[in-house]
């Protein structure tokens, strides 16, 4: 009966952690620049700030050769489950698209993205 004590004790404990991490994660700054290290190489993110459950911005967003100045953004992590890519809003200063060279068609992206709501200033 002793390791029945013991096991619920360790269930409780890992619970607790894993609860830790996921507020940590979701809810800090530092969390959101964890996350950010898995972005796609080429992807440049410059000045992150706010958590994944807030609102992100960046100082400047860039993709081959295309940017954005002064973005920021609200994400429904919850679209994650359904392989949607789901922005409530999007803001910015200023955005700038360059086709990249050589290319005739885009590649299929291998989820949804769903923009509820855009504001470009210029």
């Amino acid at each position: 009966m002793k390791w029945v004590k013991w096991l619920v004790r360790g269930a409780v404990a890992l619970s607790l952690a894993a609860a830790g991490a996921a507020v940590w994660l979701l809810g800090t700054e530092s969390g959101l620049r964890w996350a950010l290290g898995f972005a796609p190489a080429g992807l440049e993110l410059e000045a992150p700030r706010g958590t994944l459950l807030g609102t992100i911005s960046f100082e400047r967003v860039g993709f081959q050769g295309s940017e954005a100045r002064k973005v920021s953004l609200d994400a429904n992590l919850l679209a994650l489950l359904t392989d949607t890519i789901s922005i409530d809003s999007v803001r910015a200063e200023a955005f700038a698209l360059k086709r990249p060279e050589g290319k005739t068609a885009s590649p299929a992206l291998p989820f949804r993205i769903r923009i509820a709501d855009a504001e470009i200033k210029s």
